[in-house]
């Protein structure tokens, strides 16, 4: 058993290294590499067979967070097409729902919110302060990823190392 933490404990750093690369990239390029959301993915799946591995129903493990995880691609989606979104904002909100789980999306939304009204302000300020309207643009990965943070270090607190 101790080896299956182990191995989640290292798929929520691999996670977590992800998003911190997400949020990087979307401040000085304002654009979120598929690679990241892919790889979130992939973790997920990992995760998922560990959790099945130590006894967690197929329902429980993987089809009930691939159901959150579709449910929160629609909406954002939705939001995409009508201009709200960027691209790879909704491919890093459906993946790291993947990891929250149908249990922890609604916290992770929430979260993703609240983070993402501090980083307008500060990018709203930081536009005003520079003079530079270019810089208006809200990089709303780094929100996305300081709640997918959360509910990495939510999710890791469950191991028992």
């Amino acid at each position: 058993m101790l080896t299956l933490d182990v191995i989640k404990t290292g798929t929520f750093l691999l996670i977590a290294s992800l998003l911190v690369i997400a949020a990087y990239t979307d401040i000085k390029e304002r654009r979120i590499s598929n690679r990241l959301s892919i790889g979130i993915c992939l973790a997920f799946g990992m995760l998922s067979s560990l959790q099945i591995q130590a006894g967690i129903s197929l329902m429980e493990a993987f089809i009930y967070p691939v159901a959150a995880g579709f449910v929160v691609s629609l909406v954002c989606t939705g939001l995409f097409a009508l201009g709200l979104m960027g691209g790879g904002d909704v491919k890093l909100l459906a993946s790291m729902a993947l990891v929250a789980g149908p249990f922890m999306s609604l916290s992770f939304i929430l979260y993703t919110a609240l983070f993402g009204g501090v980083v307008a302000l500060v990018t709203l300020v930081h536009a005003r302060i520079s003079g530079s309207p270019d810089t208006a643009k809200v990089p709303y990965g780094v929100a996305i990823s300081a709640a997918g943070l959360w509910v990495c270090l939510e999710r890791f607190s469950d191991i028992t190392v």
